[in-house]
């Protein structure tokens, strides 16, 4: 059972960098672009914390208010799944923390996408 806990944990690790990687690439293509840590290696603790500021820089940003909805929700489903994470780490015999990451990490992504796609709509406006 200790080896199928640690593939899952390395498995929702990979999906959070996998996350974190777009909304990284969204946050540089701001007007104002918001440079968030990267690295062959990322410090988790850096990261949260890099995540976490870009929630507040978020409402100051000059951006269409539908990307700051979208990316301030990727933000915060991002950073709700780091948590969780942490979390299932822990205490892999939590019922429902594999899911709970996996649906929060699902929103963080989409909504990033969502965010990213409605930014080159609007580059391509310009």
């Amino acid at each position: 059972m200790s080896d199928e806990y640690d593939e899952t944990g390395q498995n929702l690790v990979i999906s959070l960098v996998s996350v974190y990687r777009i909304i990284r690439k969204v946050c540089g293509r701001l007007p104002l672009p918001i440079e968030l840590p990267d690295g062959p290696v990322y410090d988790g603790e850096l990261t949260m914390q890099a995540v976490g500021r870009t929630v507040f820089i978020l409402q100051d940003a000059p951006v269409d208010e539908e990307i700051r909805k979208d990316l301030t929700t990727a933000c915060l489903m991002w950073l709700a799944a780091s948590k969780v994470i942490m979390w299932y780490l822990r205490f892999p015999d939590d019922p429902t923390a594999e899911i709970e990451a996996t649906h929060l990490m699902v929103a963080a992504g989409e909504a990033a996408i969502d965010a990213g796609s409605a930014l080159l709509e609007s580059e391509t406006d310009d």
